[in-house]
């Protein structure tokens, strides 16, 4: 991919609306496509930051080229790896701007991304869950461009965001009685102070699968926010390769956790990702 230009600065003149915590477990062309698409938002400089949490790596100097006219990057660092949750938090922490955005280092966001979370928090005390798709990596990739973004978006193969089909039957979350089921740090925005509030995301959960959606529970059970859907709010998670059954016996261990600290509510139920929980129609 072409070099990234960005703003390397500790102390930003101005107060930002959104920080976008960002974890890093590694960092590559798929971190640096991320980056150079949120150098492209269409939402003003100013009202926004990002916050690169480097879990355990190091940015060489050279990736973060100076440029005046691009987003202001700040960076913290945890010198030994220490789990997306630990690396979240230690964002949250630093964050500014009192709403977070929250995305995965190897997400490709559509231009208006950060303006349609900007846009839903002027509605009132919001979570926003935005649109998640998967695309496999290919020969002249690139979010440089909308030509290049919309490229990848058509690229973007079958499979399935899992929580497409509880987003249809709770009418994208109109209907839904549990809405905190959805909720994933792949595209997501939330109030800094609320999630302090609620106590940030379980440092206990170190590994993969239900850290974002135990959050999310927290979050919903305080009363104080709608969880909103944003159809417009588009972000293309960049496919690697996984040990998918690695990934089951850590999401299995969050689960058992989860149950010992909030009860039969995580517990799982044979034949589906996640319950109904509709208002009507149950």
């Amino acid at each position: 991919m072409p070099a990234l230009t960005g703003r390397k600065e500790e102390n930003p003149p101005t107060m930002p609306f959104l920080s976008v915590i960002i974890p890093v477990g590694k960092v590559d062309d798929a971190l640096r496509g991320c980056l150079q698409s949120l150098a492209r938002q269409t939402l003003p400089r100013e009202d926004f930051e990002i916050v690169l949490v480097l879990d355990g790596v190091s940015l060489p100097n050279e990736f973060l080229p100076r440029l005046d006219a691009s987003p202001v990057i700040r960076i913290c660092t945890i010198e030994r790896p220490s789990g997306r949750s630990v690396a979240r938090n230690r964002g949250l922490e630093q964050a500014r701007g009192p709403i977070a955005v929250s995305l995965d280092c190897d997400m490709v966001t559509c231009p208006e991304l950060l303006a349609r979370h900007f846009d839903a928090h002027q509605r009132g005390s919001v979570a926003c869950l935005g649109v998640r798709k998967f695309v496999y990596p290919y020969d002249g990739m690139s979010p440089l461009t909308e030509e290049g973004f919309n490229s990848m978006l058509s690229a973007c193969y079958a499979r399935e965001d899992y929580r497409e089909r509880f987003y249809r039957a709770t009418n994208y979350l109109e209907n839904a009685a549990e809405p905190f089921w959805a909720f994933s740090t792949c595209n997501c925005s939330y109030p800094v102070e609320i999630a302090r509030e609620v106590g940030l995301f379980d440092e206990q959960m170190r590994a993969w699968g239900l850290a974002d959606v135990e959050f999310g529970y927290r979050l919903w059970r305080t009363g104080d926010l709608n969880f909103l859907y944003l159809p417009r709010a588009v972000a293309i998670h960049v496919e690697h390769p996984r040990d998918k059954a690695a990934d089951l016996r850590s999401r299995e261990a969050n689960r058992a956790y989860c149950v010992a600290k909030h009860g039969d509510l995580f517990a799982d139920r044979p034949g589906r990702r996640m319950p109904p929980a509709l208002k009507s129609a149950r």
